[in-house]
């Protein structure tokens, strides 16, 4: 103030200012401006963020590594099933994702085999979270199916499984981390995209790990399985990846990507039967692999085609099926012959596929010449027709599934679980 001036206090400049018909614009009080006190409280919500943040992380981190422990393995799930359940802030669910991603499990298989299903338990309650990071998540599950332990590539393969029918559920609509232009290029405009599952694990089986291999094969057969018929506009180009990978001598997957085949037929078969005559070469030399587990996925292949197919497209070839269901049938290992045993049951019912059951003479004829002679091995075709009799030929087509016939993911798991017996 001016000297000689009397010093107005705040209150009396407020209501001059009042009469004036003009008032301040700023609240100095506490000696900051507006913007500035915006600023200081966004920084202390952002030093509480940090704060919890790192408060998850470690408790996320230190619930994981009980799965290690024998004795605090189920309170870990325990534990990772609760912070699941209580997480509520988006913005704090990539630091779940970062600590499964980090979990490798030391020496524990069966922590290596849960902190692969950890990612599947997760997307049950958080599935916009995994479906940002599917990317990452794949790309982590398939870094783990080289693992030694079957239990672990199991797991590493049942989760993305779960994955891609998260992926394919989301309305239908939502597109997954597009990485393969050259898988993706025909896919429809509002079907999920798969390609961001195919891409490595297809990298993955055209690398030299023997483990890596049969394990994202593993996965593919899931994947497929749950996909289901959205697979179908991705077929052709999968195909063309499939076909030389099973001709490559030194692939050590071919059971699983067998089984990943026949799931293609089951949940496909419409766009699997244009495929058929590329396919029938590779299902002929897989019959005669030195292997009994690629014979037998052979086999249950061939079974869930005579299941799935359309006769007429089987009809052209009739005669290599089966010349190779009447070769695996005396296969050494029991295994092969009693998935050959059931293919054959399967071919059997296939409209066309056996021959006409001869007349009552010419019938009573070849009785009399069989039981003649005792030693002679059962006719194939007469077997055929006295099957094809007693299912009534008025009923429907036989080459849809019946309620008891096994799903490819079915046979696959008797396959792992199957001990090789030679008797």
């Amino acid at each position: 103030h001016f000297e000689g001036m009397p010093d107005k206090g705040d209150a009396a400049k407020e209501a001059e200012a009042a009469k004036e018909g003009w008032s301040m614009q700023f609240d100095m009080s506490g000696g900051m401006t507006p913007r500035t006190r915006a600023h200081v409280e966004g920084g202390k919500k952002k030093v509480e963020l940090e704060k919890a943040k790192h408060e998850l992380k470690t408790k996320a981190a230190r619930s994981m590594m009980k799965l290690c422990d024998r004795d605090t393995q189920q309170t870990g799930i325990a534990e990772m099933q609760k912070i699941c359940e209580e997480l509520k802030k988006p913005e704090l669910c990539p630091i779940i994702v970062n600590v499964m991603c980090e979990f490798d499990g030391g020496k524990s298989a069966f922590a290596r085999a849960q902190g692969a299903r950890m990612f599947g338990m997760f997307s049950k309650y958080h599935p916009a979270a995994v479906q940002q990071s599917m990317g990452k998540v794949i790309s982590a599950l398939c870094k783990r199916s080289r693992d030694a332990d079957s239990n672990v590539r199991e797991a590493c393969a049942e989760t993305i499984g779960e994955l891609a029918r998260l992926a394919c559920s989301e309305a239908g609509e939502s597109k997954v981390d597009d990485t393969t232009a050259e898988l993706d290029a025909s896919t429809l405009q509002d079907g999920p995209s798969l390609g961001a599952f195919f891409r490595p694990i297809l990298q993955a089986m055209e690398s030299a790990d023997s483990h890596h291999q049969q394990g994202c094969a593993l996965a593919l057969a899931h994947v497929v399985f749950n996909a289901g018929p959205k697979i179908h506009p991705h077929l052709e180009k999968l195909t063309k990846r499939i076909l030389p990978i099973l001709d490559n001598s030194h692939f050590n997957g071919r059971p699983q990507l067998l089984i990943a085949i026949a799931n293609i037929v089951e949940v496909c078969p419409e766009g699997f039967q244009p495929l058929l005559p590329s396919h029938m070469p590779r299902i002929k030399n897989a019959c005669s692999h030195s292997e009994w587990n690629t014979r037998k996925a052979a086999m249950e292949m061939i079974e869930t085609m005579a299941t799935r197919l359309q006769p007429a497209s089987l009809l052209e070839h009739k005669d290599e099926i089966l010349d190779l269901l009447e070769k695996c049938k005396y296969d050494k290992m029991k295994p092969v012959r009693e998935a050959a045993a059931q293919a054959m049951q399967a071919a059997l019912g296939v409209e066309g596929f056996v021959k006409q059951a001869p007349s009552q003479e010419e019938g009573g004829a070849e009785e009399e010449e069989e039981v003649g002679d005792e030693n002679a091995e059962p006719d194939f075709s007469i077997l055929s027709a006295s099957l094809s009799n007693n299912n009534n030929a008025s009923q429907q087509p036989q080459h849809s599934a019946s309620p008891a016939q096994r799903t490819p993911m079915q046979a696959l798991r008797a396959t792992n679980k199957a001990a090789p017996k030679t008797g």
